[in-house]
Protein backbone atom coordinates (compact mmCIF):
# COMPACT_ATOMS: atom_id res chain seq x y z
CA UNK A 1 0.00 0.00 0.00
CA UNK A 2 2.93 2.26 0.90
CA UNK A 3 4.40 2.17 -2.91
CA UNK A 4 0.33 3.00 -4.14
CA UNK A 5 -0.03 5.80 -1.80
CA UNK A 6 4.04 7.37 -2.20
CA UNK A 7 6.10 5.33 -4.68
CA UNK A 8 8.46 4.64 -1.80
CA UNK A 9 9.22 0.10 -1.55
CA UNK A 10 10.39 -1.15 2.01
CA UNK A 11 13.95 -2.44 0.82
CA UNK A 12 13.09 -5.52 3.47
CA UNK A 13 10.28 -6.78 1.48
CA UNK A 14 9.41 -9.98 0.33
CA UNK A 15 6.57 -9.76 -1.55
CA UNK A 16 7.21 -11.50 -4.88
CA UNK A 17 7.64 -8.45 -7.93
CA UNK A 18 8.41 -5.93 -5.44
CA UNK A 19 11.89 -6.38 -6.16
CA UNK A 20 11.61 -5.63 -9.61
CA UNK A 21 9.46 -2.75 -9.31
CA UNK A 22 11.82 -1.29 -6.71
CA UNK A 23 14.30 -1.53 -9.06
CA UNK A 24 12.10 0.28 -11.95
CA UNK A 25 11.13 3.21 -9.64
CA UNK A 26 14.87 3.77 -8.68
CA UNK A 27 15.52 3.78 -12.42
CA UNK A 28 13.09 5.98 -13.54
CA UNK A 29 13.59 8.56 -10.62
CA UNK A 30 17.08 9.14 -12.51
CA UNK A 31 17.53 11.88 -14.57
CA UNK A 32 17.67 11.24 -18.05
CA UNK A 33 21.75 11.69 -18.09
CA UNK A 34 21.77 9.19 -15.04
CA UNK A 35 19.18 7.00 -16.72
CA UNK A 36 21.07 7.32 -19.83
CA UNK A 37 24.25 6.24 -18.12
CA UNK A 38 22.59 3.22 -16.12
CA UNK A 39 21.27 2.40 -19.15
CA UNK A 40 24.45 2.15 -21.37
CA UNK A 41 26.02 0.11 -18.00
CA UNK A 42 23.68 -2.55 -18.90
CA UNK A 43 23.82 -2.28 -22.51
CA UNK A 44 27.65 -3.13 -21.96
CA UNK A 45 27.60 -5.66 -19.23
CA UNK A 46 25.25 -7.83 -21.50
CA UNK A 47 27.57 -6.93 -24.11
CA UNK A 48 30.89 -8.31 -22.48
CA UNK A 49 28.45 -11.37 -20.88
CA UNK A 50 27.97 -12.07 -24.19
CA UNK A 51 31.45 -11.82 -25.70
CA UNK A 52 32.62 -14.64 -22.62
CA UNK A 53 30.19 -17.00 -23.44
CA UNK A 54 30.89 -17.11 -26.85
CA UNK A 55 34.30 -17.11 -26.36
CA UNK A 56 33.55 -20.21 -23.61
CA UNK A 57 31.54 -21.96 -26.32
CA UNK A 58 34.39 -21.46 -29.15
CA UNK A 59 36.92 -22.83 -26.45
CA UNK A 60 34.80 -25.73 -25.44
CA UNK A 61 34.06 -26.66 -29.41
CA UNK A 62 37.70 -26.38 -30.14
CA UNK A 63 38.61 -28.61 -27.01
CA UNK A 64 36.42 -31.13 -28.53
CA UNK A 65 37.18 -31.12 -32.03
CA UNK A 66 40.67 -31.63 -30.73
CA UNK A 67 40.21 -34.07 -28.04
CA UNK A 68 38.43 -36.21 -31.10
CA UNK A 69 41.00 -35.91 -33.18
CA UNK A 70 43.56 -37.22 -30.77
CA UNK A 71 41.30 -39.87 -29.79
CA UNK A 72 40.52 -41.06 -33.58
CA UNK A 73 44.47 -40.69 -33.85
CA UNK A 74 45.49 -42.82 -30.85
CA UNK A 75 42.95 -45.42 -31.99
CA UNK A 76 44.02 -45.61 -35.37
CA UNK A 77 47.21 -46.19 -34.19
CA UNK A 78 46.14 -49.18 -31.68
CA UNK A 79 43.94 -50.59 -33.77
CA UNK A 80 47.14 -50.86 -36.18
CA UNK A 81 48.96 -51.76 -34.11
CA UNK A 82 47.05 -54.68 -32.79
CA UNK A 83 45.95 -55.74 -36.30
CA UNK A 84 49.82 -55.91 -36.76
CA UNK A 85 50.01 -58.19 -33.74
CA UNK A 86 47.22 -60.64 -34.74
CA UNK A 87 48.95 -60.92 -38.51
CA UNK A 88 51.98 -62.29 -37.06
CA UNK A 89 51.05 -64.16 -34.55
CA UNK A 90 48.27 -65.64 -37.33
CA UNK A 91 51.46 -65.72 -39.14
CA UNK A 92 53.41 -67.91 -36.87
CA UNK A 93 50.36 -70.09 -35.84
CA UNK A 94 50.81 -70.99 -39.96
CA UNK A 95 54.13 -71.56 -39.67
CA UNK A 96 54.29 -73.68 -36.81
CA UNK A 97 51.25 -75.53 -38.30
CA UNK A 98 53.46 -76.31 -41.37
CA UNK A 99 56.29 -77.73 -39.12
CA UNK A 100 58.54 -75.12 -39.02
CA UNK A 101 61.06 -74.98 -36.20
CA UNK A 102 61.31 -71.99 -33.56
CA UNK A 103 64.51 -70.90 -34.83
CA UNK A 104 63.37 -70.00 -38.10
CA UNK A 105 60.29 -68.38 -36.81
CA UNK A 106 61.90 -66.39 -34.94
CA UNK A 107 64.70 -65.44 -37.34
CA UNK A 108 61.69 -64.73 -40.24
CA UNK A 109 59.45 -62.62 -38.29
CA UNK A 110 62.08 -60.73 -35.59
CA UNK A 111 60.63 -62.08 -32.34
CA UNK A 112 62.80 -63.20 -29.47
CA UNK A 113 62.02 -66.10 -27.98
CA UNK A 114 61.34 -64.07 -24.51
CA UNK A 115 58.51 -62.37 -26.59
CA UNK A 116 56.97 -65.88 -27.61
Amino acid sequence: MLYLRDGYINPDTTVPGLRKARERLRVLSMSDKERWAYEEYLYNKVYEEDIVETAREDGWIEGYDEGMEDGQATGIAQGIAQGKSEAILEMIQKMKDEGVDQETIFRITGIKEAEN
